[in-house]
């Protein structure tokens, strides 16, 4: 017969021989009131009856099954397999994920290996809780809801960030909280992976550009700091997004981690470890761009490192973390902390011999549980796509433009994907995956102006109006872009006004916004918010409508009369009727 005993968890105590399926009114009685042990019990009927548990399997004396029965090969290949079926459902996520990494995030490579190898060697480790995190559940909930409106709103950088928590979601669950210390670090080791980290690349140039300022005072070098540029009487230099030291310090953090995962450190000696390299790695930056300067005034901005100093910084850099390393004996003498049990084969033997509780059967039921909870954004993304779309065509409405302007020429062209260029057409916006492009040139007795029209019919999911890479023109030669606001009659329309470099004497000044279903936008996250709306009720075509003109000097006089040309056309029909 069976007995019942309270503790931490319900557990039921086997006394008879007899087979594990035959459930005794005792028994029921015994697991009813604990839905964990419940499923674990079927759970467990199930593999006897698929024949994946032998029925005979001997039982300990405390109701537990040993652990080479509850431990078997099919058991341990649905962990893995589970994994996958959740990766393949994030598919153009974490394709485009592994783009991103080959093209100029190479370290995500090198931190996805460092996990790989890390998760292997702590496999027992990770794998000995006893019972399920049900609470993670709402963690993955939140994280497929959120890529799921990251995905219709087209935001990338989000999309993978939901993505982790998802995996960090379902980690937690299937494995437990026995240690979930080791998931987060895990997690932190993904996240240094994602793109995001570039919204820092901001602040990283104004730091560079302080330090370095400092550093000319300090030598006495007349320098005169004006944004990101640091002129000196021998020439100018600019501090550009790839300098700003972030491929130092994602670098510099990978070899961290991958330093912290060789030794035994406490967790405050594991942060002092990434505070010293994640400094070095930036200071290294700072000395590189600080020698640069000195090695063009001294040689006048004749030396070759003024065009090609790509090895130069890495150079530094490489005696930075050589640097880092003579530190770390420090750290492990004063932080040293003895290893996880799972690295010691005295832990490998003991857990070989521990038994596995009826509790883990339950994990089977998890991991199935919270894998269909993770793909449901997925799910739900690819149903809204069969949806139909809005039967208007993808027409452009015509410009209502002052009376002084008429039409000079009106061109279709071939739409651009971003960083392509075509010879002998004009300028065109980089934004990649539209169905028609529409260019105008509008003239008047002074002025000649050129205006761009990119439909995007939302056919694809893949190709939005509001995308990540798609951009007025690439950061090199966008000079200035942002939002303003104009005067036109009782409201005020929301614009983003840009200038582009189109040769080393001339400039296109530019003003743009986007149209998402009827309703017209200047700011990126309203309109990213209205391409949600638009994809659930499949509604019109959005449009990114773009106003420009030649300008050589600072472009204000320009910018006047495409404000003039916007207020008085009005934009659309559509734009006017409804800001």
């Amino acid at each position: 017969m069976y007995s019942c005993r309270s503790g931490r968890s319900l557990r039921c105590q086997r006394e008879t021989s007899s087979p594990p399926e035959a459930i005794s009114a005792e028994l029921f009685e015994c697991v009813i009131g604990d839905p964990t042990l419940l499923s674990s019990v079927v759970t467990r009927s199930f593999l006897v009856r698929l024949e994946i548990m032998s029925p005979s399997a001997p039982i300990s004396q405390h109701g537990a099954v040993p652990a080479n029965a509850g431990d078997l090969p099919a058991k341990r290949a649905l962990l893995p397999f589970s994994l996958l079926c959740v990766l393949l459902a994030y598919g153009s996520t974490v394709a485009a994920l592994s783009n991103q990494w080959w093209t100029y995030l190479n370290h995500g490579f090198a931190l996805i290996a460092l996990v790989s190898w890390a998760v292997w060697r702590d496999r027992t480790r990770l794998l000995s809780a006893e019972a399920p995190w049900w609470p993670g559940l709402y963690m993955v909930f939140a994280g497929t809801t959120a890529w799921f409106i990251c995905s219709l709103a087209g935001i990338q950088s989000l999309e993978q960030i939901a993505l982790l928590a998802v995996l960090l979601g379902w980690a937690l669950g299937v494995l437990g909280l026995g240690d979930r210390h080791r998931l987060f670090w895990l997690a932190g080791y993904l996240a240094l992976s994602l793109p995001a980290w570039g919204f820092i690349t901001g602040t990283l140039q104004l730091l560079t550009v302080a330090a370095n300022s400092l550093l000319l005072w300090i030598v006495g070098l007349k320098a005169t700091i004006t944004g990101t540029y640091i002129a000196i009487p021998e020439g100018t230099f600019q501090v550009a997004e790839g300098c700003s030291g972030l491929n130092y310090f994602t670098s510099g953090m990978t070899i961290g981690f991958a330093y912290l995962e060789l030794t035994a450190l406490t967790s405050r000696g594991r942060f002092l470890a990434l505070a010293v390299i994640g400094t070095l790695s930036l200071l290294s930056n700072w000395i590189r761009v600080f020698l640069l300067v000195l090695i063009g005034h001294w040689t006048n901005m004749q030396s070759s490192l003024m065009t090609d100093h790509v090895w130069f910084g890495w150079v530094i850099f490489a005696l930075v973390v050589l640097a880092f390393i003579s530190l770390t004996r420090r750290i492990e003498t004063r932080y040293s902390a003895t290893l996880p049990p799972s690295r010691t084969s005295a832990y490998e033997a003991d857990n070989a011999e521990r038994p596995v509780t009826v509790m883990h059967a339950a994990r089977v039921g998890a991991i199935w549980a919270f894998t269909v909870a993770a793909v449901l954004g997925p799910i739900a993304a690819t149903l809204v796509q069969q949806v139909p779309l809005d039967p208007s065509p993808a027409a452009i409405a015509d410009l209502a433009v002052p009376a002084e302007w008429h039409s000079v020429n009106t061109m279709e062209r071939k739409p651009l994907v971003y960083g392509d260029t075509v010879a002998g057409e004009p300028w065109g916006p980089q934004y990649a995956g539209a169905d028609r492009h529409q260019t105008q040139l509008w003239a008047s007795s002074r002025d000649t102006v050129q205006v761009d029209r990119l439909i995007f019919s939302g056919r694809d999911h893949r190709h939005k109006l509001l995308a990540q890479g798609n951009l007025m023109a690439h950061e090199r030669t966008l000079l200035m872009d942002r939002a303003i606001g104009i005067n036109e009659g009782s409201r005020v329309r929301s614009l983003r006004q840009a200038v582009v470099r189109v040769d080393s004497a001339t400039n296109r000044a530019i003003l743009y916004w986007y149209r998402v279903g009827d309703r017209s936008t200047g700011i990126p996250l309203v309109g990213r918010m209205k391409q949600v709306i638009a994809s659930l009720t499949r509604s019109a075509p959005s449009e990114l409508i773009v106003v420009s003109m030649i300008c050589r000097n600072d472009c204000n006089a320009e910018f006047a009369s495409l404000q003039t040309f916007v207020i008085g056309s009005g934009g659309s029909e559509a734009d006017r009727a409804r800001p």
